[in-house]
């Protein structure tokens, strides 16, 4: 293989070769190890990198499966380090990542895109650092009266945020069913950003019980047997738009599109016990006095039928121990004690069915 392809990477003073790409990868990682991704020319030249991985993949690895391209213990290494990290709570949708793909994330990559994923997710796990003291909902909630508001300080830290997720979706295309899921994903950013937004509690999207129904999407979304459908995709984005004007049937129609993405096979029950495990994974507590291993017996029975209300409540319990697990780290920047009096009364209706 020892041809040099000089268009695959143009701007680098290397050329990616077959003795050499695993070294020029390496180096172009550290180039991002101690600065945040600030700006977009920063995040361009990553994609650009990115994205000529998958051209030399493909015009110079040839006939090699993920594993003789990358060892299987570098992508293990990137993903605990990913996993471990004290900011992981910072994003959601990278919580529910490494835990869905954690031990099979090579059974899931499309031809090419080994180098691809790796890369971005190197990126990604030396990113996590830059995120100390970042408050998640902070630049949707301004800090003075409405009569006195300025600009909100938070927001420069929240498109440093932004930049990461856009790494991410990038990652989500190198996946099986990969663009339709990053569409899926973007759907959900667009959702994300104003939701809860600050000043204003009047619409069904800025309403604190909304950003659940977002986990369910995402949670959904990244799970290994979804199937993006067309149609769907094309529903949402169209209900996307009608989510910021004041329509009670906007709400409707929103929460049966999450129906329908999990009554999709067995993603319904895999979603709560998923979350059930990142309970005890993270927390290693109990539920109100109740025993972890007492409260699950019920999904092991195939004759029991999961609700969507399940899987709601469960995404909420699951973000409330989450914000206990990550109090110093900003899962939720939100300790107000009753802003989660509505959401502890929902633990018996979800644990005493």
């Amino acid at each position: 293989m020892g041809i040099i392809f000089n268009t695959i990477f143009e701007k680098s003073k290397n050329d990616l070769m077959h003795g050499n790409y695993t070294k020029i990868i390496s180096e172009k990682i550290e180039q991002y190890n101690s600065t945040a991704i600030e700006n977009e020319e920063t995040l361009n030249e990553i994609l650009f990198f990115a994205n000529n991985l998958i051209k030399f993949e493909e015009k110079c690895l040839q006939g090699l499966s993920s594993k003789e391209i990358l060892s299987e213990q570098k992508i293990t290494e990137i993903m605990k380090t990913i996993k471990d990290h004290k900011n992981l709570g910072v994003f959601y949708e990278l919580l529910k990542f490494v835990n869905y793909y954690y031990e099979n994330l090579d059974n899931y990559v499309e031809k090419n895109y080994a180098l691809h994923i790796y890369f971005l997710l190197s990126i990604i796990s030396r990113q996590l650092k830059f995120f100390d003291g970042f408050k998640t909902l902070q630049y949707k909630n301004c800090l003075f009266p409405k009569r006195k508001c300025v600009k909100n300080p938070s927001l420069v830290d929240y498109a440093n945020k932004f930049f990461v997720q856009k790494l991410f979706s990038r990652v989500l295309i190198g996946m099986k069913d990969g663009v339709p899921r990053a569409s899926f994903y973007i759907v959900y950013l667009s959702l994300d950003l104003p939701s809860y937004a600050h000043h204003n509690n009047y619409f069904s999207n800025h309403r604190s019980f909304f950003k659940f129904y977002l986990r369910v999407l995402i949670s959904s979304v990244l799970h290994e047997e979804f199937k993006p459908q067309n149609t769907t995709l094309n529903e949402l984005i169209s209900l996307a738009f009608d989510l910021f004007i004041v329509k009670p049937e906007c709400k409707t129609k929103f929460i049966n599109i999450l129906r329908g993405l999990t009554n999709v096979k067995s993603i319904g029950s895999s979603l709560i016990k998923r979350n059930m495990k990142l309970i005890k994974e993270y927390c290693q507590k109990t539920i109100r006095g109740v025993s972890i291993q007492e409260i699950t017996p019920w999904l092991e029975n195939e004759k029991y039928s999961v609700s969507f209300n399940d899987i709601f409540v469960s995404e909420m319990n699951l973000s409330w121990y989450l914000m206990q697990n990550y109090a110093n780290n900003n899962f939720e920047a939100d300790n107000e004690a009753d802003r989660w009096k509505s959401i502890d009364r929902t633990f018996p209706r979800f644990y005493c069915r």
